[in-house]
């Protein structure tokens, strides 16, 4: 539609002297109606939308049987007008070994906007396609959103969300999917009108990130810093090692509630040793009781931590937490070293779980002794 302004009567404009008051006719480029009718016309297009995935959007980890799980971001880019959506087709690629896992193991999709407020769903997934074929290894489900929602002019962060329920397996893949010029119904708000084809860019298929199911895992070590140094006897608030907390390969956060280390004395006796506590960054972490061990003989003794409030590890990321402690000041000879050396390097020095879905996680401990610290008097 268009839309172009004239000027139908003479006297449609009155315009009067500021000194005088004198108010002449107008002099105009026709002789009769329309006097005036040159004016630039304006078109009135409806809406348009493009969908691209979101940029900088990483492929990453996800558990299974867990809810609310993030399975792709795309940007809604609206323009002209505010935009009504009425139905959005999803489509979901599940590339799977496991003999169980099918696309309608994905059910409760949603639409959720940056706000985290649900803009369509839930819908399940049900096995079939939509309009595109990937390889044949593969398996295709779809989901229809049909809960009409608003977005206005501007470029808008949509993500998909559903629960995933315990059939996939390790190493599974999924990826969200949609074809906006086949897949997408929508109406300009202000003109009412139907978005067609040429409206709903672009015409091939738009993928999401890679969402590989993995369980809740993490990688212990002890880090060789800080190095083999003397201390003297009496020393408070001493860094004695320091653990690698890596969850990079996890599904999900990993809520950590014990960990167990093994300090070995040689002269000095553990009882030397007192005040054990876990720094994660400047914070210490609370304990249900001490972790002081009590040995009276040189040796090797257990430090045990049960956190009042677990430790979470999020999944890709590192954390680094110090095993601090203080000397007491008669401990002037010998030396003490803290970590998880060989007779004890097993899983179960660390309790840990999915936060999410409250699965065991595999903790995986690299032997490491920690460094040798000599004690030394004043």
């Amino acid at each position: 539609r268009t839309i172009r302004w004239d000027i139908k009567k003479q006297d449609d404009v009155i315009a009067r002297g500021k000194t005088y008051g004198f108010s002449p006719t107008p002099t105009y480029n026709n002789s009769s109606e329309p006097y005036h009718n040159q004016g630039g016309t304006i078109t009135i297009n409806r809406g348009t939308v493009t969908l691209s995935p979101t940029s900088g959007t990483l492929n990453s980890n996800v558990a299974e049987d867990t809810k609310e799980v993030l399975l792709g971001r795309f940007d809604f880019d609206v323009r002209g007008e505010p935009v009504s959506f009425e139905t959005v087709g999803l489509q979901f690629l599940l590339a799977t070994s496991t003999a169980g896992a099918q696309p309608d193991d994905i059910t409760n999709v949603k639409l959720v906007d940056k706000n985290g407020k649900v803009l369509g769903g839930p819908k399940d997934v049900s096995n079939g396609v939509y309009d595109e074929v990937s390889a044949a290894a593969d398996r295709l489900g779809s989901a229809t959103i049909t809960d009409t929602f608003v977005l206005p002019p501007g470029v808008h962060v949509i993500e998909v969300r559903g629960d995933l329920n315990a059939d996939f397996g390790a190493n599974d893949t999924v990826r969200a999917q949609i074809t906006p010029k086949a897949n997408i119904t929508a109406k300009g708000q202000d003109t009412g009108e139907t978005l067609a084809a040429a409206d709903k860019e672009p015409a091939t298929l738009q993928q999401s990130a890679i969402y590989t199911v993995k369980t809740a895992s993490m990688a212990v070590s002890v880090l060789n810093s800080p190095v083999a140094q003397n201390v003297v006897g009496g020393t408070q608030n001493y860094v004695f090692a320091q653990f690698r907390l890596d969850a990079s390969d996890s599904g999900e956060d990993v809520k950590l509630t014990q960990i167990k280390s093994e300090l070995f004395t040689a002269t000095a006796v553990p009882l030397d040793f007192s005040n054990w506590r876990v720094m994660d960054g400047d914070t210490t972490l609370q304990t249900s009781s001490s972790p002081d061990p009590t040995g009276a003989t040189a040796g090797g003794a257990t430090t045990t931590f049960v956190f009042v409030n677990p430790m979470i590890v999020t999944k890709g990321t590192v954390k680094v937490v110090k095993i601090i402690g203080n000397i007491s000041t008669s401990a002037s000879s010998g030396s003490i070293r803290v970590g998880l050396p060989t007779p004890h390097a097993t899983g179960s020095q660390f309790s840990a779980t999915g936060k999410s879905s409250g699965q065991t996680a595999s903790v995986t401990l690299s032997v490491g002794d920690g460094q040798t610290m000599t004690l030394q008097s004043a």
